[in-house]
């Protein structure tokens, strides 16, 4: 099976000159968690995903209109071509933990998105084909859903002890909260539950 029969055509776009809020509304209107941004001939130029938005009201401080994307979204992108096995794709997923991913053709021009939801549906659907097996999806998933560590516990973890989950983009790093002591030590019946948000596609 290959990425172009799992992957969804066509999908909702933005171009340099928009701002996030633009991003953002596209988002909300059709439920999904990433908008690819793309130049006036078609060709990738960055993605802006839903974190990227918020980082960047937060750390600007301005209103999402009066921020324009490119200053926002990731230009460094990792992309797979339609031709692609899905195995490749999930191997790209693990080996950079991203959810989603731009399909391109030779030329550099957008034909569609692949994300580890559609991976998960096609699978439940038996879509996916004899050669990537549920386990291997279900595996994906599990690892993608780790939280990743922020820098405080960086600071608290071994040198010697792996680190494939401790990813933070340097152009958006912020400082995290230190955490209060009296933390520590509030008995468990006391702490409150946190509920886990919906995937979304």
């Amino acid at each position: 099976m290959n990425v172009e029969n799992v992957m969804t055509r066509a999908p909702k776009t933005c171009s340099p000159g928009d701002t996030v809020q633009r991003a953002v509304q596209l988002m909300w209107d059709h439920d999904f968690g990433c908008v690819p941004v793309v130049d006036g001939n078609g060709r990738l130029a960055g993605i802006v995903t839903d974190r990227d938005a918020c980082m960047a009201g937060l750390m600007q401080g301005r209103a999402l209109h009066e921020i324009p994307i490119e200053q926002a979204m990731s230009r460094e992108i990792f992309t797979l071509a339609p031709h692609d096995p899905v195995s490749n794709a999930i191997g790209l997923f693990l080996e950079h933990n991203v959810r989603r991913v731009p399909v391109v053709d030779g030329h550099g021009q957008l034909v569609g998105i692949l994300s580890i939801a559609d991976i998960v549906c096609a699978s439940a659907e038996n879509r996916i084909g004899k050669h990537t097996k549920p386990e291997a999806v279900l595996t994906a998933v599990h690892a993608l859903c780790k939280p990743r560590k922020t820098k405080v516990e960086s600071k608290q973890t071994p040198a010697n002890a792996p680190s494939k989950d401790t990813i933070v983009p340097q152009a958006r790093a912020t400082k995290p909260l230190a955490t209060p002591a009296s933390t520590k030590a509030m008995a468990p019946k006391q702490q409150a539950s946190k509920a886990k948000a919906g995937k979304r596609r």
